[in-house]
């Protein structure tokens, strides 16, 4: 039953994730990648990627970035603003995609 105490409170903190003063600096590749998604001119240059590249490949790269940059799994400061803003990027981008399969 002791244990089973530890356990919730335990539990409890890893839900609440990590406080705003507890949040870590970013790793060289996150900022990097934070800066150019801030910075980007447009959609494809703040994923990185090229214009006329697949649906696959456009996932693919959101998929890497969103773990890197996924506020609940890192804590990073700054990761909340970043992962909005590849959440918007990989959207503008599939449906520019959708309008040229149409």
């Amino acid at each position: 039953p002791e244990s089973a105490s530890n356990c919730v409170e335990f539990r409890s903190n890893y839900q609440n994730g990590p406080s705003a003063d507890e949040a870590r600096q970013p790793t060289a590749e996150q900022d990097n990648v934070m800066k150019r998604l801030q910075t980007g001119k447009d959609a494809w240059a703040q994923l990185g990627l090229k214009r006329g590249c697949s649906k696959d490949d456009v996932n693919k790269v959101y998929r890497k970035l969103a773990v890197l940059l996924h506020p609940d799994k890192t804590g990073v400061k700054g990761a909340d603003e970043a992962f909005k803003l590849l959440c918007l990027a990989r959207k503008n981008i599939m449906v520019t995609l959708k309008k040229v399969q149409q």
